[in-house]
């Protein structure tokens, strides 16, 4: 416990003056975002025990855009330019934004791995592994560096390696059948992010079968 000094007070009955205090309640955890957010801990823990898949999807929305802040201003800003030249397919624009984060704030886990996507659809993709593997250092938990792991793989023809990331990241066929069962319309944003897991499942039944 933590006390703070108010100063003196008369107090009746009492002939010298008192030293007041008041306790201060403890400080939260401090809401940082990035990888290192002690909020991130509570809501992996709830994404484990959760059946709801249109509950458990909102609880991983949140996830990423903890995963997505930064304390840094400058930094937020060059991940919302980055993001955006890489939606309107400007790679070159975005892989200046995300060259600049990753240098400005190397313990920043997203910032590679956004790099790290986007050197995917370059075709760079010892730079993307490379990028991965700094992602995965900062946060182990991050299921979207494992599945950017296992695409990677599947184009070099790793199928060993691959299997393995897939092994590792969090997304599985019966989910995603519990998450379309009983939708009738769809944002923009959970067809892209439907599209490119139905995408990963389709490459994971392709290796099973071949391999």
């Amino acid at each position: 416990m933590r006390f703070e000094e108010l100063g003196e007070r008369r107090v009746k009955n009492i002939s010298r003056p008192v030293r007041v205090y008041r306790l201060v309640p403890p400080r939260a955890p401090e809401a940082r975002g990035d990888q290192k957010d002690p909020r991130l801990d509570g809501l992996f823990e709830e994404l484990q025990t959760l059946e709801d898949s249109q509950v458990a999807q909102a609880v991983e929305l949140q996830i990423w855009q903890l995963w997505t802040q930064s304390r840094n201003a400058a930094v937020n800003l060059l991940m919302r330019t980055g993001i955006s030249a890489m939606e309107r397919q400007d790679y070159a624009a975005a892989l200046i934004s995300f060259d600049r984060i990753t240098g400005m704030e190397p313990d920043f886990a997203e910032g590679w791995n956004k790099r790290a996507t986007l050197l995917y659809y370059l075709g760079d993709y010892s730079g993307s592994l490379t990028d991965i593997d700094k992602t995965l250092a900062l946060e182990p938990r991050h299921f979207g560096a494992y599945s950017g792991r296992g695409l990677v793989f599947m184009k070099l023809e790793r199928y060993d390696l691959a299997r393995q990331a897939f092994e590792k990241e969090k997304f599985d066929i019966e989910n995603q059948k519990k998450f379309i069962k009983g939708k009738k319309f769809f944002t923009l944003h959970e067809l892209l992010m439907l599209s490119t897991v139905l995408t990963l499942q389709l490459q994971r039944l392709c290796y099973f079968i071949f391999t």
